[in-house]
């Protein structure tokens, strides 16, 4: 029987395909290095279980201090971390205390500033209101001598001077020291008794007698 001479297939591929292939191999390489380095250090080996053979004469105390000594290297491990913890905490109190005390103190210069100007201020208006004071009565001074000299040039220049009473009260109306100077100075004084509608005739009539 004749062989049938079978033809191989030919390993030559396209240059485009062959590079496309080279292309996810690269990328698929480089995707692994880089989950490989982002997973470093999270998968920790277990701790390595050494066992003690049976036929050891000292099995029992060996496992014995073996437990001793993990019990005790957990134990030197949470107090290093309750060191630390400690540490930690004493740092935050020692902070807050710090930020606490600059509080207080900037409140305590603030109060001190709020004293201080609450005092400037009391006292700028007591040393206003005294020199409105005596700006007022010095005022009132000047008025009184004003009007005193113009009732004296009006007693000079009269020949007779009307002194207007209210007949509710006539004598409380009465001036005696500008009736004295009226008198002094040789004029008629002449006393209108005003406003008699507003009390009783013979009230009126008693005054006048």
């Amino acid at each position: 029987m004749a062989k049938y001479c079978l033809k191989k297939p030919s390993k030559r591929k396209e240059c485009a395909k062959k590079f496309k292939i080279q292309k996810k191999v690269r990328e698929h390489n480089r995707k692994l290095k880089k989950e490989a380095k982002k997973n470093r250090g999270k998968h920790k080996k277990g701790a390595k279980i050494i066992s003690v053979p049976n036929k050891c004469p000292f099995k029992e105390e060996v496992l014995r201090e073996a437990e001793e000594a993990r019990e005790q290297e957990v134990a030197a491990k949470q107090a290093k971390k309750e060191e630390a913890k400690e540490k930690r905490k004493q740092l935050k109190e020692g902070i807050l205390k710090r930020k606490n005390d600059e509080n207080g103190l900037q409140n305590l210069e603030a109060l001190n500033a709020r004293a201080m100007k609450q005092v400037a201020d009391y006292e700028g208006r007591s040393k206003k209101g005294e020199e409105n004071k005596i700006s007022e009565n010095m005022h009132q001074e000047k008025t009184t001598r004003q009007y005193a000299a113009e009732v004296r040039k009006t007693i000079e220049s009269a020949d007779i001077v009307i002194e207007v009473l209210d007949a509710r009260n006539p004598l409380g109306c009465r001036n005696q020291d500008i009736e004295q100077q009226v008198i002094s100075a040789g004029k008629r004084l002449v006393l209108l008794l005003n406003k008699i509608d507003l009390v009783p005739k013979e009230n009126v009539e008693q005054w006048l007698k």
